[in-house]
């Protein structure tokens, strides 16, 4: 059977066609790294994510 893809399907885990976007970073993240985690992670930044058609992590 097909699963159409949608924030549901992704988050319990029955479109399988999903993987997670992890970041990285050398230890704990300073200056223009530390600011581009934390808006990525804030709500503006989880807003685009959404906007743009993928799954907020929260």
């Amino acid at each position: 059977a097909s699963v159409t893809p949608s924030v549901e399907t992704v988050l319990d885990g029955t479109y399988a066609v999903a993987r997670p976007l992890l970041y990285y970073t050398n230890g704990e993240p300073t200056g223009l790294i530390k600011a581009f985690v934390d808006f990525c992670l804030s709500d503006a930044g989880q807003g685009i994510v959404a906007q743009s058609g993928y799954v907020p992590v929260r």
